[in-house]
């Protein structure tokens, strides 16, 4: 089993790496109906109209977004997982508590 190299100074932190892949994710999902039927499916994403409006700006109630994409990704969807990684990295989906994956 390969173990990952250790983060020496000047390389990539962990989050970097994932912040880089995100951002390309975002650009190649720009017109995707991905988020349109996550909408669908998760109101409290409604104002999202593109995979990058998921990750709400700092000082925005993560809350409600981590849940949706928690239900989402309960259902399968890698893609909803790995925003709600994202959307949950800098502050708790709720505070204190981790996020319920059923509904």
């Amino acid at each position: 089993m390969a173990h990952p190299a250790p983060t020496s100074p000047g390389s990539l932190r962990p989050f970097d790496a994932l912040d880089a892949e995100w951002a390309v994710l975002c650009r190649r999902q720009r017109r995707s109906t991905v988020v349109a039927r996550w909408v669908r499916q998760q109101p409290a994403l409604a104002t999202a109209a593109r995979l990058d409006d998921v990750i709400p700006p700092p000082g925005v109630d993560r809350r409600p977004y981590c849940q949706a994409l928690a239900a989402v990704a309960a259902g399968g969807d890698d893609l909803a997982a790995r925003a709600l990684l994202l959307a949950a990295r800098s502050r708790p989906c709720p505070p204190g508590r981790p996020v319920a994956l059923a509904a």
